[in-house]
């Protein structure tokens, strides 16, 4: 599959990736985009990969939209659609035409069981045109994995240019809460203005 001129800047973007085991194997993540229309449309396109052939995969939780009687006004539109590289792409309807140049903000969560977790792991953004900020957060069992590092890619490149350690911090506000916490650690990173085609990813030894 080939990248789809969306009619969505992503303006602000946050990733979250949440292992529910030490093993990193049964995974839910959550996603956040501010868009704003480059013109008027009614479909977010969100683009993304899952790289395990065993396993299973969910279709994407929305948890984004105003409610009319109980009922989100964002849903996922039609099935998820699978390229044979392992790109997803999953249609967002909004509930309505949002204006060029009016803001909307996305959350989606996905739910994963891999029957062999990648390591090291990682979540992560590659900056587009008109991304104002990435935030990435990794959150953990306490004890699992080892080495969480902030790194920087030049495009194209497989070697990072910065390799930032970072701190465990306590768990922030997730869309589907952690039953206890406490039990649980973050690792977080903000980039204010990324540089378009650069990619910002945690790393992480499991």
């Amino acid at each position: 599959m080939g990248r789809i001129d969306s009619a969505f800047v992503s303006r602000q973007v946050t990733h979250t990736f949440v292992a529910l085991d030490q093993s990193s194997s049964t995974v839910r993540t959550e996603h956040s985009f501010e868009l704003e229309a480059k013109r008027p449309d009614r479909f977010y396109i969100r683009e993304y990969s899952w790289v395990s052939k065993e396993g299973i995969e969910k279709p994407p939780v929305i948890h984004s939209g105003s409610e009319d009687n109980g009922v989100k006004s964002h849903r996922l539109h039609g099935p998820v659609l699978e390229g044979a590289e392992a790109e997803r792409i999953a249609v967002i309807d909004l509930g309505r035409l949002i204006g060029q140049g009016e803001r909307e903000v996305v959350n989606i969560e996905h739910f994963f069981v891999s029957t062999r977790p990648e390591n090291p792991g990682f979540v992560g953004h590659l900056a587009t045109e008109g991304c104002e900020q990435i935030t990435l957060r990794a959150i953990l069992p306490i004890g699992a994995g080892q080495r969480f590092t902030i790194r920087s890619f030049k495009s194209g490149a497989d070697r990072s240019y910065r390799d930032e350690a970072l701190a465990p911090l306590p768990v922030g506000d997730l869309l589907s809460p952690l039953t206890n916490r406490d039990a649980w650690t973050e690792y977080r990173s903000v980039i204010e203005n990324p540089k378009v085609g650069e990619r910002y990813r945690i790393t992480w030894d499991i």
